[in-house]
């Protein structure tokens, strides 16, 4: 029951601070304190609604760690890399200090010994193949119970440990319950295969609060332009593409380039997920496959947004990406700018599609800047759809040999309830502090993009990837809304029928193995 009480709590204060701040529209408040504070400030640097937030996930954590005494037992987490603490006290980094924290209670709580192993590449070992992939392949067929968790990255790294059979089922694992905010909301819709949950995303990884789809706007350029109130048309629901392109028209055609672009080029899958189009497709079996004839929704989406993203009057971008040997210099065409980063730093463009992470690294530049959710394809669209990428979703794992199930399930969800109450303050801060003061309408804003963003897996279906990009197929998609159809539907269906035949070959692979 407490359990049950804690999580309903949960749900109602994350929801709380978005239907108070409704009153402020796009004013920066000047502050200091992080979304939830960080394990040294004061609670008196928190408001009320994140002092409750912060308590009741700690009540949770205690009371796992009231059912499950674990003295003796070690917890052994492989191949953390960014997602495992580098020093064993405070370094004063808050990204690094938030995973300090998390281990030194979990520890604490727990009374279990965690250990962080990073190896080396195998002597011998496939030298294409990453290090992780070698030792937990290894592990599992030597059965030695070495390893309880992991998290690898770039996909490319989980695929093969996926795909030969190494793996267990995370949703059959005692203590884990993806109902809990701390897991992503989508989960269960979108990493199911085979009706089998093989990683997990969420709170657990900073990763989660780094890889997401958005919208920054310059405000001198929004300002110059008299764009309106942009925080406004999220909030009433009429936040759409169709708007962003009436807004984006007070800007004239850039027919000359002297003057601000209307749009950078955004990332295709992102663009099709937010006009709640789905890439990879799942049977009433739940196996996944992708349509192999060319979709006639997907061909109406391409000559809607190659109109506007093609148009080199309108959006800054570079051909190549389908074929590189067409791929022109972006210092050449753009009068000696480096990428549409710095043009957005220098007022050169109103709307940037970017990443989470990326927004928090423009906070150290000289803009101003607001975040806005990916635009709806309509209003009648329910809700915005905020697309997240691949690289972040499929990276921790259990191994078939995780010594005490029991234990690695506990270990994951403690890991995953202290990532909203370290993590989370830790990147949200960084997306929003600007110098001495932090834009309170993105606040709410952010919290929108992060309670709706969703995974394909698509990435992590195809054999052409690699560690540095995309495959043909996934190149293609995100081409879409850039190209005209003709350019796009002659790829399609060898390049869907390629990923079809690979997946067919992976659920071969598990089914062999039951």
């Amino acid at each position: 029951m407490l359990k049950k009480i804690i999580a309903l709590t949960l749900v109602i204060l994350m929801i709380l601070p978005m239907v108070v701040s409704c009153g402020s529209e796009g004013e920066a408040v000047s502050t200091t304190a992080p979304i939830l504070g960080n394990a040294s400030s004061g609670d008196d640097k928190l408001t009320e609604e994140e002092k409750k937030e912060r308590a009741e996930i700690m009540a949770y954590v205690d009371e796992l760690a009231e059912d499950n005494d674990f003295s003796g037992k070690s917890f052994v987490w492989i191949g953390g890399g960014s997602q495992a603490p580098t020093d064993s006290e405070e370094t004063g980094d808050v990204a690094q200090d938030a995973l300090y924290y998390r281990q030194r209670d979990i520890e604490e709580k727990f009374k279990i010994s965690w250990e962080n192993y990073q190896p080396e590449a195998i002597e011998g070992g496939d030298s294409g193949t990453h290090p992780v992939v070698e030792v937990v392949k290894k592990d599992v067929m030597a059965g030695s119970n070495a390893y309880d968790a992991g998290y690898g990255t770039p996909v490319a790294v989980c695929q093969p440990l996926f795909s030969n059979n190494t793996l267990t089922d995370a949703g059959t694992l005692d203590g884990i319950d993806f109902s809990n905010k701390w897991w992503t909301a989508s989960l269960l819709d979108t990493y199911h295969i085979n009706g089998a949950t093989y990683f997990l995303n969420g709170a657990i990884v900073s990763s989660n609060y780094t890889d997401t789809h958005a919208v920054l706007f310059n405000k001198q350029v929004a300002t110059d332009y008299n764009v309106g109130d942009l925080y406004s048309y999220v909030k009433d629901g009429s936040w759409t593409f169709d708007k962003m392109f009436e807004v984006a028209s007070e800007i004239p055609k850039n027919e000359s380039g002297a003057g601000a672009y209307r749009y950078s080029a955004p990332n295709g899958l992102a663009i099709l997920y937010a006009n709640d189009y789905s890439i990879t497709r799942f049977n009433t079996d739940s196996t996944p496959y992708v349509p192999e004839a060319y979709p006639k929704e997907l061909s109406d989406l391409s000559d809607k947004f190659s109109a506007v993203f093609g148009d080199d009057a309108q959006t800054v971008h570079t051909k190549g990406v389908l074929d590189h040997s067409t791929a022109e210099s972006f210092e050449e065409k753009y009068d000696g700018f480096e990428g549409t980063q710095e043009m957005f730093v220098k007022n050169n463009i109103l709307f940037y599609f970017a990443t989470t992470g990326a927004a928090a690294d423009l906070r150290e530049e000289d803009v101003e800047f607001g975040i806005l959710p990916l635009p709806k394809g309509s209003t009648a669209q329910e809700n915005y759809i905020s697309f997240a990428e691949p690289w972040s979703a499929f990276n921790v794992f259990v191994p078939k040999t995780t010594k005490d199930p029991t234990v690695t399930g506990v270990i994951l969800e403690a890991m995953a309830a202290l990532g909203l109450r370290y993590i989370k303050p830790a990147y949200y801060d960084n997306l929003l502090q600007g110098r001495s003061t932090y834009d309170k309408a993105s606040k709410d804003m952010i919290d929108i993009i992060f309670e709706t963003k969703v995974y394909d897996i698509i990435d992590f279906l195809v054999k052409d990837g690699s560690n540095n990009g995309d495959g043909a197929y996934v190149r293609t998609i995100k081409c879409a809304i850039q190209e005209t159809n003709q350019g796009i539907s002659s790829r399609y269906k060898m390049q869907a029928r390629t990923v079809n035949n690979n997946i067919a070959d992976i659920l071969k692979n598990i089914e062999n193995d039951k």
